[in-house]
């Protein structure tokens, strides 16, 4: 879909070995979309769906069943819903586990915040979005992921079709031509001294208070019209991620041959979208403390 010449490309010609692997991901990728809305299907019709985005669309409106094409585009809606994004969200759950090596004393207080709030809901199994407003620092904790080593570390996009003669930033004035292309400098602002002191350190209580600096998912996601759309999935897939982590295991740091704790380095890749990189290694899961 970038490169959409590319699909002329004879499969013989050198180079061409995409192909291959294009024929490969199909099965894997048309599985992904069969499977899963074909278990929503089958769970409506047995009466016992889960209310989601797929079972909610396939309702049935003023009594008329749904089209096959209009259940052909909630299918592939919903299966966007899987892939898109999937390499920014794991990026920053690979973050969390590096940051909880890093900072056992943050995880500490995390869990501290989520297993007091469980032992007043005996019957709770798991974590749902429900329990947001009653943990606070894990809340924190996912926003500091968030600035600590943003997932885009450059976000471009284009000005207005119109010279913008009146850009202000700081106490200085910029013209921006029209169809300029914008790149903003994300690591730059979310590491501004000015507004997080010590921003090299991963520290969750600079968002909670009364007065907490610019939250970064103002910033992390893009700006404007290019915004990205899936913002506040991505922040949800997150949050329960990380929290039902830290809430059934403890995420200590690998041991050598010897027995000696390996201190992961703060390694990234320098692509456009950043991943914490090797040598990095966390073990001694210690499960289920829900």
């Amino acid at each position: 879909e970038v490169f959409p010449l590319l699909r002329y490309v004879p499969k013989w010609f050198p180079g061409a070995t995409f192909h291959k692997a294009v024929e490969s991901w199909m099965p894997i990728l048309q599985a992904a979309e069969d499977e899963t809305f074909e278990f929503v299907k089958s769970q409506m019709a047995k009466g016992i769906a889960e209310p989601s985005f797929t079972s909610k669309l396939l309702q049935p409106e003023n009594g008329k069943e749904i089209a096959r094409e209009e259940e052909d585009n909630i299918k592939r809606v919903a299966a966007s819903l899987y892939g898109a994004a999937s390499d920014t969200t794991v990026s920053a759950v690979k973050t969390f586990f590096l940051a909880m090596t890093l900072y056992p004393d943050v995880q500490a207080k995390a869990y501290s915040e989520i297993a007091s709030y469980l032992q007043t809901q005996p019957h709770k199994r798991f974590i749902t979005m429900d329990d947001r407003l009653n943990l606070p620092y894990t809340s924190a904790l996912v926003r500091e992921l968030l600035r600590w080593h943003p997932v885009l570390t450059l976000v471009g996009h284009r000005s207005n079709g119109e010279d913008d003669e009146n850009v202000v930033v700081g106490d200085k004035t910029y013209r921006i031509p029209a169809r300029t292309a914008v790149i903003a400098n994300v690591w730059k602002i979310m590491h501004n001294p000015e507004v997080y002191p010590d921003p090299e350190k991963f520290v969750p209580e600079r968002f909670m208070g009364e007065n907490p600096p610019p939250f970064p998912e103002n910033y992390a996601f893009g700006f404007g019209r290019r915004i990205c759309p899936g913002m506040h999935v991505a922040q949800q897939s997150m949050w329960l991620s990380i929290s039902n982590t830290l809430a059934n295991f403890t995420i200590t740091k690998a041991k050598d041959e010897n027995g000696v704790e390996i201190v992961p380095e703060e390694n990234y890749t320098n692509d456009i979208i950043t991943l914490a990189s090797a040598p990095f290694q966390v073990c001694d899961k210690a499960p289920t403390r829900m």
